[in-house]
């Protein structure tokens, strides 16, 4: 049993800023050979959760759900936001030969949850101060490219007939907010910002070839949930000391950014061949629910969104 006067807050957040820099060069009277490969295997799982019991413990370990009640609001927020920069570059000269190849291999696996588990009871007044919470929206925004060490920058591509602004310009976001909530939120959020750039060169008198490629795999899960048979301001009847602005706030928001450039040089006096790819595998999902057999009650707002952007 929680009670408190004020506010009842159970925040995760995880921040991550990757960078990787490989580089090669190779050179021969007669043969050139160069490799560079960049690689990020990432698994991540930020959770905030208001359980009787968590993953893992046996029906043995459970006990009595818990009850919280707080005079001011109650917020289960959980938010993840990744960054990855991955650059690969290789240069292979050779008098009669030359081989280069640059390969980036990223691998990102992330679950981001705010959860209220099953049967719990939650009780916000909500006649303190508004709180500020995560809504699950996203303000996007595009500016010019930054100079910031160790980021990578959007081509200046010039190109007339696209709107795209990401062609050109820096891509910005930021996870919307509601500065002045009152009530229950659960809210889970999460961001990933993955930027690669390869690029591979070559030159020989008779035979250059030049491979630059990148292969991604993204995979995120982010859920905002009230499990099933929870109790949220299920007050006393009679009871008049709750707040107009108490609402309830389900809400689950998931951005992901992509910006690949790969590039491959080759020259020679006989064969020349320079293959370029970008490959990548994108799963992502935003769910917000309340669960069966839950009772939800709020003096203003009751509201259960999921948002998804990239």
């Amino acid at each position: 049993v929680v009670e408190a006067k004020g506010d009842v807050q159970v925040r995760a957040d995880s921040l991550e800023d990757f960078l990787s820099i490989s580089a090669a060069i190779g050179a021969g009277g007669s043969t050139g050979i160069a490799g560079a490969v960049s690689w990020y295997d990432v698994s991540l799982t930020t959770e905030a959760i208001l359980a009787d019991r968590i993953s893992g413990q046996t029906p043995e370990e459970t006990v009595e759900a818990p009850t919280v009640s707080a005079g001011g609001s109650v917020v289960i927020s959980s938010f993840d936001d990744t960054e990855i920069d991955l650059v690969a570059g290789n240069g292979a000269f050779g008098g009669a030969n030359g081989a280069g190849a640059s390969v980036g291999v990223t691998r990102i696996d992330k679950t981001t949850r705010a959860y209220i588990g099953e049967g719990v009871d939650v009780r916000a007044r909500a006649q303190r101060g508004g709180v500020e919470v995560r809504t699950g929206d996203f303000d996007v925004d595009y500016t010019d490219n930054a100079a910031d060490t160790g980021e990578i920058s959007a081509p200046d591509t010039n190109v007339a007939e696209s709107d795209s602004q990401a062609l050109d310009q820096q891509r910005t976001v930021d996870a919307g907010t509601d500065p002045d909530f009152h009530g229950v939120a659960v809210t889970a959020v999460n961001q990933d910002d993955l930027e690669t750039w390869v690029v591979a060169g070559s030159g020989a008198g008779g035979f250059a070839f030049s491979l630059a490629g990148a292969v991604n795999s993204l995979a995120a899960r982010t859920s905002a949930e009230i499990g099933a048979g929870a109790q949220i301001n299920q007050f006393e009847a009679g009871d008049t000391d709750i707040g107009g602005e108490q609402s309830v706030l389900v809400a689950a928001g998931n951005d992901v950014y992509h910006l690949g450039l790969a590039v491959g040089i080759a020259g020679s006096g006989g064969f020349a061949g320079a293959p370029g790819f970008d490959v990548t595998l994108l799963s992502q999902g935003a769910r917000a629910e309340i669960g069966d057999r839950a009772r939800v009650r709020a003096a203003k707002d009751v509201s259960v969104t999921a948002n998804a952007e990239g």
